[in-house]
């Protein structure tokens, strides 16, 4: 399965990693936009002399195109690729066009399906592997696998997991299938919804609505990529890394968001809507990042608020 790869993060390295163990990568293809991600995909292209093409929205036919056409290859396979690949580009691969998608589709199309499945609290997530079509991650789903979310577990372990097993699925099972032509390709439905990339107001935490579990789910869907689940403190705008639910005894039930508890010994605990209380164990300011008991040990008062 001599393939190009068209990537753009650190979660593609273990696919890339297979091919090239495989002597199955023939090039790599990746967006041009600096992106710090990167450099260790540039490094491995450089160090095993493997074609690269730095390529922005606007080359994707006549460059790209030309590109392809002096390269020896026989699958294009896209995981995390920002760009919606031409089908003039698609039909040059003649044993076919796949994407590497992080849901189990048709739930959760879209561009960054970590985040809300995450946020929405799914216990199971996956991997499918499906062919390229003129609607994204609508194609035909040529393998689909499940992986479960363990307790706690944020965006970016989540990320890495699925690209570890995404590169397995593509060793494992997706090389022979292509080798052997006995790609079997089977048709998504309509039930799928598409969700594009969260905006600041969806990552936003709201103390009034939102019940600890939410919460919860939402600051896992927050931390790394986008910096921290989003809220307000002493009326400057923090970002909250990391919380667990917390059991606070003889405390008063204060509004959601105010703290009950706070001491450089244990922390800080807040109060949920559902009267449920959330330690913060992790959190940045505009000055510093900062551990719940660092907060506390700087006197934090019970009664200040997260907003």
């Amino acid at each position: 399965m001599k393939t190009i790869l068209f990537c753009n993060s650190l979660v593609a390295i273990p696919t890339m990693v297979e091919l090239v163990n495989l002597n199955q990568l023939q090039g790599i293809v990746i967006p041009s936009a600096p992106n710090p991600e990167l450099h260790q995909i540039k490094q491995t292209a450089t160090e095993r002399n493997i074609p690269l093409l730095e390529i922005d929205k606007e080359g994707l036919s006549g460059t790209l195109t030309q590109w392809l056409g002096e390269q020896d290859f026989e699958v294009l396979l896209a995981v995390t690729f920002p760009y919606k690949i031409p089908s003039e580009v698609t039909q040059l691969a003649s044993k076919g066009a796949f994407n590497v998608h992080f849901s189990l589709l048709p739930k959760y199309r879209g561009n960054d399906p970590v985040f809300w499945q995450l946020k929405n609290g799914e216990r199971v997530t996956g991997v499918t592997i499906h062919s390229m079509a003129d609607e994204i991650d609508q194609g035909d789903i040529v393998l689909k696998e499940s992986l479960g979310i363990f307790p706690g577990e944020n965006y970016g372990l989540l990320s890495a997991r699925l690209g570890v097993f995404a590169g397995h699925l593509v060793k494992d099972k997706l090389i022979s299938l292509v080798d052997s032509g006995n790609v079997q390709l089977k048709p998504q439905g309509d039930d799928g919804e598409w969700l594009g990339r969260p905006t600041p107001e969806d990552c936003t935490i709201n103390w009034q609505k939102m019940e600890a579990e939410e919460i919860e789910n939402l600051i896992n869907a927050c931390n790394m990529k986008y910096g921290g689940a989003i809220s307000l403190f002493r009326g400057a705008p923090v970002r909250i890394l990391e919380v667990n639910p917390a059991d606070v005894n003889n405390a008063a039930m204060l509004g959601p968001g105010t703290i009950v508890y706070a001491d450089g010994q244990y922390g800080i605990f807040v109060s949920t809507k559902d009267m449920k209380y959330l330690s913060i164990n992790i959190l940045q300011t505009p000055e510093a990042v900062l551990t719940g008991r660092k907060l506390g040990a700087l006197g934090v008062k019970i009664g200040e608020k997260f907003t």
